[in-house]
C-alpha cells in the first residue's frame, strides 16, 4: 500500500467492494441513471476516504478489479451487477 509518505510496510486488513446494479437506476432515470451510478460510487470511495483518513489509516483505491472473479466470491455473477471500485485499507 502506498501512503502519502511513500512505501507503507505491512498487509492492508480489509478490501471494500463497490457494487451496483444498474438496471434499478437506468429504469427509473434512463441514460442518465448509468452517469449517476458512476457519480454515486465515486462519492462512497470520497466518503470511506476520508474516514480512513479520520482514523489515520492508509488506502488505495483500485479501479481494475479482477470483475468477473469478484463477482463469483460475492454469488452475484449471474445478476445485473457491476463492481465499479475497491479499496483496499490498512494501517
Amino acid at each position: 500500500m502506498t501512503g502519502a509518505e511513500g512505501v507503507i510496510e505491512g498487509k492492508p486488513s480489509i478490501l471494500f467492494v463497490f457494487v451496483a446494479f444498474p438496471n434499478r437506476i437506468t429504469s427509473k432515470y434512463g441514460e442518465r441513471g448509468g452517469r449517476f451510478l458512476l457519480i454515486e460510487s465515486g462519492q462512497y470511495l470520497q466518503n470511506l476516504s476520508l474516514r480512513i483518513s479520520h482514523e489515520k489509516l492508509y488506502g488505495v483505491e483500485l479501479g481494475g478489479l479482477f470483475d468477473d472473479e469478484f463477482k463469483k466470491v460475492l454469488k452475484i455473477e449471474n445478476r445485473d451487477a457491476i463492481i465499479t471500485l475497491g479499496m483496499l485499507c490498512g494501517k
